[in-house]
């Protein structure tokens, strides 16, 4: 198709670079003091929640935060275990990243405009705004000042 390396990920003191294409299912991984395609870190050919993956960020801790459009995995960055998932309960959910405290994560929604913060442990959401504009929030960022 169309799309290439849509999100990425550096990992291992940048030696190993973890990424996706957008809409697909996998989650794929290159060895790049090698130079060599690795096996695939996860495939979610098998589970109902995630059909797809939209985008991906580095968390705090080191984990892997993926967006799935109705919700949001977090991933071990070196076994591709689900560590946790956050359903979002509606469509469109294509943006995520950690707040800079490493607390919470700012989820955007693509189709409504909807901008919230998750808490990371307990997954309530703690604010929520909306940009006044809809089909058009793909990224999202918190700044830390």
């Amino acid at each position: 198709g169309i799309h290439g390396v849509t999100s990425q990920v550096l990992t291992d003191n940048d030696t190993r670079l973890v990424y996706i294409s957008e809409t697909g299912n996998r989650v794929m991984q290159f060895d790049l003091v090698k130079n060599r395609q690795l096996p695939d870190l996860r495939i979610f050919a098998d589970d109902a929640n995630i059909f797809m993956v939209l985008t991906l960020m580095p968390m705090i801790d080191g984990s892997l935060l993926i967006s799935t459009g109705n919700g949001l995995v977090v991933l071990d960055k070196d076994t591709g275990k689900t560590i946790r998932y956050y359903d979002m309960d509606s469509a469109g959910w294509a943006a995520s990243g950690p707040t800079v405290d490493g607390k919470g994560i700012i989820v955007g929604n693509f189709f409504t405009g909807q901008v919230v913060i998750l808490d990371r442990e307990s997954g309530e959401v703690v604010k929520s705004a909306y940009i006044g504009q809809q089909n058009s929030l793909s990224g999202v960022a918190q700044f830390p000042g």
